[in-house]
């Protein structure tokens, strides 16, 4: 039986055949999943009625404040149906408010109705014509004072467990409204089930989960648990989830990316490979067929393989979708961490007992970002735009001269006018990849997993937030983009607090190694990597020490790497083409500067004394014999 609970005047709730029942009491279990459907707003079919209307006309999400409480809310008037297809959990329950919108109040002279229903999905992928009526009530605000605030709902969903099912968002008006006005919202809609429904099957403590988090363009400058370089750059992030990962387990202050490309970087990421061994340097090419992945390593040893991505891009041709059971991206457009986190989450209700391998790659810190919620305010305490600082408006000349970038920002950027609120905005996309994170490992916790799962967290590359006035690109081989975060957490067996120091400076390649040296040798078997086992180094650096690293980046519209970065011990040594600066240039105050921003052919400094790059020592005659030393293994490569 399909139960609804209504928080209401008994006389206003309507009760339809297929929704009767006795009102629950309080839910005894002390925790709940929950599921928001505001979060999967973009995913659900959106459909209207009324020719002269748009979609973003009649179906909308966002915020409302009720009793000083700023609550998500789907916009919905009669013109709009929104369609949820959703396995729903068993014991699950939906709970909403449903009021009308204020400024309607006075313009529907016979109210609406709001009405959900239900239809199960067959295995082909139809909706049965049937329904069932899950839930229906009138609101007539003009007439009816009581009605002008929020009721709140439950709906018991205890039948439709375990199956797919298309639940259906409608209104109806009396005839007499307006259907573009007559706008009703549905406030914060989500679905909770309760948790530690499942008894889950004993592992093998000695193959351990890996939970590996890769999150696009997240500097290791933003984190508190790294070493900030002296020198411009944006303020810390709080992250407490991430920070704290890395206090109770291992961490690499010099760790950087092998290549400022996404393909080439992710693919030595998920092979241990360096470019020059997978040979892949830019967008064009995938994983050769000859290199495993780590999810056809850990397939090959037992495993459970899963990815769940925000991004479209990493899939298909590219090859790093090759070993895994589960590969859920989006097809167009990418998908915030909420939306990706909920994939996730939902697999994990699958735990057989066999140990897994998950891959959650987080996009939102790639530009365009979301504008800053009021949670992380504090990083622009000013409260709203500062109008009479045209720093960021004055960037749309250079848009307008670059045609591939201005479609992609330009609608962003008019609506930004400040610096300090693009660094606040990227601080702000940080917590919340971090409060993400937290729900994924709350529910490792809430499943007792969390003690046999390795917790691996790094980045692709970083992005320019304004240095030397450049900003939005990876156009760069400073630390801002070459230099990435890199945390390995296992409580009780990597120690807490480990780390390499900045001086001696690691590879992403090293990641995979690393985590294959924490299964049984017969479990990690198989071709070798080039990579390091950082866990190894700690106990002797002579490996590190005498790597050299090489970085490739681009500049401009290439395809193709044409700048290079070789890191031998506590020098790097850049050389790149002369270019005009990307995007634009500023002065200290933030103006616009006219002249062109030369760039240095070679450019040489000491990581250890100047982290920050600020010092171009190239040329220093002290020097003279390590510059050249580097010039000539950067063109032995």
């Amino acid at each position: 039986m399909i139960a609804m609970r209504a928080f209401r005047p008994a006389a206003l709730l309507v009760l339809l055949a297929l929704a009767v029942g006795c009102a629950r009491g309080p839910e005894t279990a002390p925790q709940h999943s929950v599921i928001r459907l505001t979060e999967l707003f973009k995913r659900a079919e959106k459909t209207v009625s009324h020719n002269s209307l748009t979609v973003d006309r009649v179906l909308s999400r966002g915020t409302e404040t009720f009793g000083g409480v700023e609550r998500p809310v789907i916009r919905q008037n009669p013109a709009g149906t929104l369609r949820y297809r959703l396995r729903i959990p068993h014991g699950a329950v939906l709970r909403f408010g449903c009021c009308m919108a204020p400024h309607t109040w006075q313009r529907s002279p016979d109210g609406v109705r709001f009405h959900l229903r239900a239809r199960r999905i067959t295995r082909d992928g139809e909706a049965q014509e049937r329904a069932l009526k899950l839930f229906s009530a009138p609101f007539d605000p003009k007439n009816t004072s009581a009605h002008r605030r929020v009721f709140e709902y439950e709906v018991d969903l205890a039948e439709l467990g375990g199956q797919v099912w298309e639940l259906a968002f409608t209104m109806s008006h009396g005839g007499g409204g307006d259907v573009t006005w007559d706008n009703g919202l549905w406030v914060d809609p989500r679905i909770e089930f309760p948790d530690g429904t499942v008894e889950l099957p004993p592992q093998d403590p000695t193959r351990p989960n890996i939970l590996f988090v890769t999150v696009d363009s997240l500097r290791a400058d933003v984190l508190a648990s790294f070493d900030h370089p002296r020198g411009p750059g944006p303020a810390r992030a709080g992250a407490p989830v991430i920070n704290g990962l890395a206090a109770t387990g291992f961490r690499a202050l010099a760790a950087y990316t092998p290549s400022t490309f996404t393909l080439p970087s992710y693919t030595t990421i998920l092979t241990g490979t360096l470019p020059a061994e997978h040979g892949r340097h830019d967008e064009r090419r995938g994983v050769p067929l000859e290199i495993p992945t780590a999810a056809e390593r850990f397939g090959g040893a037992g495993y459970r393989t899963a990815a769940f991505l925000g991004t479209p891009g990493l899939s298909g041709r590219t090859g790093l979708s090759r070993g895994f059971d589960v590969f859920d991206a989006p097809r167009i457009g990418r998908r915030r961490a909420g939306e990706t986190v909920l994939g996730l989450l939902d697999w994990f209700r699958h735990d057989d007992g066999r140990p897994w391998f998950c891959w959650l790659q987080v996009n939102d810190l790639v530009p365009p970002l979301a504008h800053l919620r009021d949670r992380d305010r504090h990083y622009y305490p000013r409260g709203g735009y500062n109008r009479w600082d045209e720093s960021i408006i004055r960037l749309l000349p250079h848009f307008e001269r670059r045609s591939d970038l201005k479609e992609r920002w330009y609608r962003w950027l008019h609506d930004v006018t400040t610096v300090e609120y693009v660094e606040a905005s990227y601080l702000g996309q940080v917590d919340e990849a971090d409060r993400q994170l937290g729900r994924v490992i709350d529910e490792l916790r809430r499943r007792s997993r969390l003690e046999n799962t390795v917790v691996v967290v790094a980045a692709n590359r970083g992005l320019t937030l304004g240095e030397r006035g450049i900003f939005f690109t990876a156009e760069s081989l400073r630390p801002a983009v070459t230099r990435v975060p890199l945390i390995l957490s296992w409580p009780g067996r990597i120690p807490a607090g480990a780390c390499l120091p900045p001086g001696t400076a690691c590879s992403t390649a090293d990641i995979l190694p690393t985590l294959l040296s924490l299964l049984p040798p017969e479990a990690a078997a198989g071709p070798p990597t080039g990579g390091i086992d950082l866990l190894a180094a700690l106990r002797d650096l002579t490996p590190l020490h005498r790597r050299e690293l090489l970085v490739e980046g681009h500049v401009g519209r290439t395809r193709s790497p044409n700048r290079f970065a070789l890191l031998s011990g506590r020098y790097k040594l850049v050389e790149s083409p002369g270019h005009r600066g990307v995007l634009a240039r500023f002065d200290e105050d933030h103006r616009p500067w006219s002249r062109p921003a030369h760039h240095h052919n070679t450019e040489l400094y000491d990581r250890l004394s100047d982290p920050g790059e600020q010092d171009n020592l190239s040329g220093a005659r002290p020097l003279a014999d390590v510059q050249h030393h580097l010039h000539e293994r950067l063109d032995s490569r």
